[in-house]
């Protein structure tokens, strides 16, 4: 479980993030493409990855999340428990 590991932390003083919902397209990429290439036109848009409690805050604030919708927190990756790269998801 992402977040037993160290690299998962949480933050000691409340402070608001501006998230937004941005596309593989809207990036200029496809599906398929690597973390790397996605964090790369992400700063080239001026967007800043998120940090790792990002998703569990969202998954607790966002009560009304549309049926089906899935959101990729983009974030710096953590290994799974088969090192395998993960980053949170939350879906409804």
């Amino acid at each position: 479980m992402v977040i037993k590991k160290p690299e998962f932390t949480l933050s000691d003083t409340i402070k608001d993030i501006q998230l937004a919902i941005v596309t593989l397209s809207a990036l200029g990429l496809q599906d398929g493409c690597r973390y790397a290439d996605i964090f790369a036109a992400a700063e080239k848009a001026r967007l800043s990855l998120c940090p790792t409690e990002t998703g569990l805050q969202l998954r607790l604030q966002y009560m009304d999340q549309p049926y089906e919708e899935t959101l990729v927190i983009a974030m710096q990756p953590i290994e799974d428990e088969d090192g395998l790269p993960s980053v949170f998801t939350v879906h409804h």
